[in-house]
């Protein structure tokens, strides 16, 4: 049998708390403005809808998919090494590593990342919780 060490766990949950207070707050509306960066108004308007429902009382946890799609894009549109190429009005173009506007996107898709990570370790928590299976 496989025990749980709660102490790991509640950091996952605080991590998960903290995840939706920064979409809540300052992340946001960096994430959304990312997400039109470098995805146009596609993914600028997916982003709008989910910050704006996290932002109205939804639970993260909620919308994991959603996050999970927009972390997988902006990883896609970061990760690939630089250039990063922007989209904006339809057009092109190539910014700096050093560009603040990246700067800001790869803090948000960090971000992104630990927050996805602990929001499935807050899940896991939950239906183990559910079941009643924490030494499983």
């Amino acid at each position: 049998m496989q025990y749980v060490n709660l102490s790991d766990r509640i950091l996952d949950l605080r991590r998960a708390a903290g995840f939706a207070a920064w979409l809540r707050e300052e992340g946001g509306p960096n994430l959304v403005e990312t997400a039109a960066l470098f995805g146009g108004p596609h993914w600028g308007s997916r982003a709008d809808a989910l910050i704006q429902l996290v932002t109205e009382g939804a639970e993260p946890l909620e919308h994991i998919q959603d996050l999970r799609a927009l972390r997988d894009f902006l990883h896609d549109a970061l990760g690939g090494g630089l250039p990063v190429a922007s989209v904006e009005d339809g057009d092109i173009d190539f910014l700096e590593p050093d560009d603040p506007k990246v700067i800001c996107a790869l803090e948000c898709l960090t971000t992104l990342d630990q927050g996805v990570t602990a929001l499935d370790a807050a899940r896991t928590l939950k239906r183990r919780l559910t079941h009643g299976a924490l030494g499983a």
